[in-house]
């Protein structure tokens, strides 16, 4: 398990038409500090209610004898995770939870697609 000394995020590499969620780069110091980088999603407020996160599947890199790690991707290791509410939802609330949930399907299609044109962060 790696350890974080120092992140920070260096933009945002795509995001959906909505703005619901955003393929970021991170990078920062970890372990025996050794610079590393990293793909991260992150959702909006209205995702972040409906519990709704797209996950990447990534490959463990080896921190020995490394001089900088940077996390490989699989473009069908694309989750989607999605909590339900305890609360009563109207019929509206669903609607925009379903809403929510497509946006984070067509986005998960997306990053599938970046990778294939970004190679140097696709596993093999």
């Amino acid at each position: 398990m790696k350890r974080i000394i120092a992140s920070s995020e260096n933009g945002v590499l795509l995001e959906s038409p909505d703005g619901l969620f955003k393929l970021v780069e991170r990078s920062g110091t970890g372990r025996s500090n050794i610079p590393y980088r990293e793909l991260r999603v992150i959702s909006d407020e209205l995702a972040r209610q409906y519990v709704v996160e797209i996950r990447l599947g990534s490959t463990m890199p080896s921190w020995e004898d490394a001089n900088e790690v940077q996390y490989k991707y699989y473009k069908d290791q694309i989750e989607v995770a999605h909590g339900m509410s305890a609360r009563r939802e109207s019929l509206a609330d669903t609607a925009e939870y379903i809403d929510v949930l497509t946006s984070a399907l067509e986005f998960a299609t997306e990053i599938a697609l970046w990778l294939m044109r970004h190679r140097e962060w696709l596993a093999r």
